[in-house]
């Protein structure tokens, strides 16, 4: 997978409009997907759960900074994820 970009991230800070979310949606379910297979998630759960991310995302994306490290989004994204497992698994 590619860098993130900066541009598209800043864009859906300033302006969230649905062809950006789509294209993130586009590039970052299949990889949380990948990530979920990892841990042994049912498709039907992997789903939902890549849906909550994605949700989580678009809420909190304002207050993500991006260190101009690469992977740094990427590792937002997983803490996420994770996150969403974990409170699943409860």
């Amino acid at each position: 997978m590619h860098e993130t970009s900066l541009s598209l991230l800043d864009r859906l800070r300033t302006s969230p409009e649905n062809e950006g979310w789509n294209r993130l949606a586009n590039l970052y379910a299949p990889l949380i997907r990948v990530w979920l297979r990892r841990y042994d998630v049912q498709n039907s759960d992997a789903q939902d759960l890549i849906q909550e991310v994605l949700l989580s995302v678009s809420r909190d994306l304002r207050s993500f900074d991006h260190p101009g490290k690469p992977g740094a989004f990427r590792g937002w994204l997983k803490a996420i994820m994770i996150n969403r497992l974990r409170k699943f698994w409860r």
